[in-house]
């Protein structure tokens, strides 16, 4: 019962936990990652429980541009550099199809031009476009094997195929590449569940925790940890993982009802009918998601104590 319960609670963080990659939305709010970076991180030794990884070639620091993406440590020409930023532009606009004509006209001056190829990859993977997007990120890839993002952007290509294998391979090169990068929690932890998905539990405890070390303050990430946690029995890690969690977001219900479940299977069942009302008390739909005999009973007005409903 406890296995099934749990593996419900991972198929819900699947499904709601935070995104993996900042990327436009046409219209919205969210920015999208910049190409080219403008360093690439040193490395630093990795602590226990986190993903091994070598060291990275440092990359000159650059003056950022003003639409929060660097210009290229590579000196271009005046007339490519022109290109890229207008292309950038476009896609900061949400206008793709300019952006693919600025970009194409950058590879007809330099058919190997990294940040054309990158874009190219990320506006066909946007348009829904996977195998055009895997032949220019896989081309990025090639052009500069070690800059910021390139195999993050060819991963999620692979996966918009539906070759895991090959999206995992990516990632994981990715954060070998720049293991200090916060940009890049989004996909350890996009690794530590697909890891879990795959029954590889001490991978994804790795990925997981270092999703935490990397932006220790996105709960999200927290609450994923601590669902591998719970996957491994670890309960009590679980339920300190997630007063974090709830520290950091404390309106969010989802967070108190997983709180409510990891305290219950640490055989604290009042405590855990606490957080399940607090979670109720915030997302009164939760109240479907928990099991009624989990509940605290609440006294009737002829003095019965009856279970809440």
């Amino acid at each position: 019962m406890r296995t099934a319960k749990v593996v419900l609670i991972a198929i819900f963080i699947l499904s709601t936990l935070t995104g993996c990659s900042r990327e436009l939305q046409p219209g919205g709010d969210e920015p999208w990652q910049p190409f080219p970076f403008d360093s690439i991180p040193q490395f630093s030794a990795q602590e226990q429980g986190q993903i091994s990884a070598g060291q990275t070639e440092p990359v000159q620091q650059v003056e950022v541009a003003q639409a929060e993406t660097p210009e290229s440590e590579d000196e271009e020409s005046p007339i490519i550099a022109g290109l890229l930023n207008n292309g950038r532009q476009a896609i900061q606009d949400g206008d793709f199809d300019l952006a693919v004509d600025y970009f194409m006209q950058v590879l007809d001056e330099d058919e190997n031009n990294t940040a054309a190829l990158y874009n190219l990859g990320y506006i066909y993977r946007r348009a829904g476009d996977p195998d055009r997007a895997v032949e220019y990120a896989s081309r990025a890839v090639e052009s500069a094997p070690n800059r910021l993002y390139v195999h993050q952007n060819l991963g999620l290509a692979y996966e918009d195929q539906g070759d895991i294998d090959s999206a995992v391979t990516e990632f994981e090169q990715e954060l070998i590449n720049h293991p200090d990068e916060p940009d890049l929690a989004g996909i350890a932890e996009k690794l530590a569940l697909i890891y879990l998905d795959r029954g590889l539990h001490q991978e994804a405890f790795d990925a997981a925790n270092l999703a935490v070390n990397l932006n220790p303050d996105e709960p999200g990430y927290h609450a994923t940890l601590a669902m591998v946690h719970m996957m491994n029995g670890a309960y009590d890690r679980a339920i300190t993982v997630l007063e974090q969690a709830i520290v950091l977001k404390p309106d969010e219900g989802q967070y108190r009802k997983l709180f409510g479940d990891a305290l219950w299977e640490a055989g604290r069942q009042e405590d855990a009918g606490m957080a399940y009302q607090a979670a109720i008390a915030l997302d009164p739909g939760l109240a479907d998601e928990i099991d009624t005999d989990r509940l605290p009973a609440e006294e009737s007005e002829d003095g019965i104590e009856d279970p809440a409903l």
